[in-house]
């Protein structure tokens, strides 16, 4: 039986390996079973649960601050109501038979 916590090495085991043409012998039972929990893993995290290691002891999560709501100022108003105007004028002189809302319309 292999156990799902063989399946990642530790941050540690990862950084001693050094020759990675080397060549690994498992049975094709084992190939199966890693197989398996490996697609049994790929469930989970489609599903959203948490799959693999936690943080090392005495580790805490930093959790974002979460950012403040963007006033728009008056000045980018009249900023993006005059790019809007200029992308309507642009689109009526390259399409002349565009029927939509025309700029006197909307002023």
């Amino acid at each position: 039986m292999i156990w799902p916590w063989l399946l990642t090495a530790t941050p540690e085991l990862s950084q001693a390996i050094t020759d990675y043409d080397q060549l690994i012998n498992i049975s094709t039972n084992e190939l199966c079973e890693y197989l398996l929990i490996a697609e049994e893993q790929i469930r989970k995290e489609a599903a959203g649960l948490q799959v693999g290691r936690s943080l090392p002891a005495g580790a805490k999560k930093r959790y974002r601050e979460a950012t403040p709501p963007k006033v728009l100022r008056e000045e980018d108003e009249r900023k993006f109501c005059r790019l809007e105007k200029k992308a309507r004028r642009k689109r009526d002189n390259e399409d002349p038979d565009w029927e939509g809302e025309t700029e006197s319309a909307s002023d």
